[in-house]
């Protein structure tokens, strides 16, 4: 299957750049073709043949997470990340790069529409149990096992980039922040092909103590 999908990948660049299908139509046809995307290890070998760093993510991830914990104070990695998405500005509060629900409320989540992608984690007693990717009011992937924070994260990037979409105004800066810290990857693709981010400072307050995230052109540490 991963030699089929290396074969095919210059037509399913022609299905994202054709520019006749909108967004939710380009996922459709991604998805109906070639189902295999519903499989994670599908999605993360397409992922290699755009990103080449994508092998380094969970390196970066393991070393990325306990800083952020330290600095917001937390101990678990759904606070991390909720912690700082909100931390953000452009954020709308009525939306989410990660909901978090708990698990008996599984069923009525998921019929619920949605847009641009999302993960969907679900908790049993405050403690991850499955995940999903969902995208234009269909379930894109599952996750389920260990790591479910950290893989769903990962697949989360990976979908907006073997799609060619674009981070939506109110995930845009959380995602890229991930983006450039757990891919080293400063400057987005994904966003309108725009490259303000190369020159890009995030101020967060946490504690009373003042933390600055920053690039210049290249992934930095943290300051």
């Amino acid at each position: 299957m991963k030699r089929l999908l290396k074969e095919t990948y210059p037509k399913r660049q022609m299905i994202m750049k054709g520019g006749t299908l909108s967004t939710e139509e380009v996922f459709d046809q991604l998805w109906e073709d070639y189902p295999c995307f519903k499989e994670e290890m599908f999605v993360a070998f397409e992922f290699s043949q755009i990103f080449l760093s994508a092998p380094d993510y969970e390196k970066n991830y393991k070393a990325i997470v306990p800083l952020l914990m330290e600095f917001f104070d937390v101990t678990t990695e759904l606070e991390v990340w909720k912690l700082a998405e909100c931390r953000f500005p452009q954020r709308k509060k009525s939306l989410s790069f990660l909901e978090v629900i708990e698990i008996e409320r599984a069923q009525e989540t998921l019929k619920k529409q949605c847009g641009a992608p999302a993960l969907f984690v679900f908790t049993d007693d405050g403690e991850p149990t499955l995940a999903f990717v969902k995208a234009y009011n269909k379930v894109r992937l599952e996750i389920v096992g260990e790591k479910i924070i950290q893989r769903g994260l990962f697949l989360l990037l990976a979908v907006y980039y073997i799609t060619g979409s674009a981070y939506p105004a109110c995930f845009n800066l959380i995602l890229t922040f991930m983006q450039a810290y757990v891919l080293q990857r400063a400057q987005s693709t994904t966003y309108c092909g725009q490259s303000c981010w190369q020159n890009w400072h995030v101020h967060l307050s946490v504690s009373g103590v003042q933390l600055r995230f920053s690039w210049y052109h290249r992934w930095q540490n943290i300051e």
